[in-house]
């Protein structure tokens, strides 16, 4: 994943896009089927629960914050963008 994520940032920065791009990271979690052994995503297991979301925005969010404390929720991800 990180040469991919390597990838796309050069990318931005041979177009000159570097320091205006909003890049956002986040996953799925599917690590149920390897941790526990099973295929519905319904038990509370800490897997299901920490799903990483990064968000990069030169300018408009700070480099190096983690924010452990608040909730993510992928659901409105993208009219929340497009808002």
């Amino acid at each position: 994943m990180d040469v991919q994520v390597d990838r796309l940032l050069e990318a931005l920065r041979k177009q000159d896009l570097e320091g205006s791009a909003l890049v956002l990271f986040t996953s799925d979690h599917g690590q149920g089927m390897t941790a526990h052994c099973w295929a519905i995503k319904l038990m509370l297991y800490e897997e299901p629960l920490r799903v990483p979301f990064i968000v990069r925005w030169p300018g408009k969010i700070p480099a190096g914050v983690v924010d452990g404390q608040h909730l993510v929720s992928g659901l409105d991800v993208l009219p929340t963008l497009c808002d």
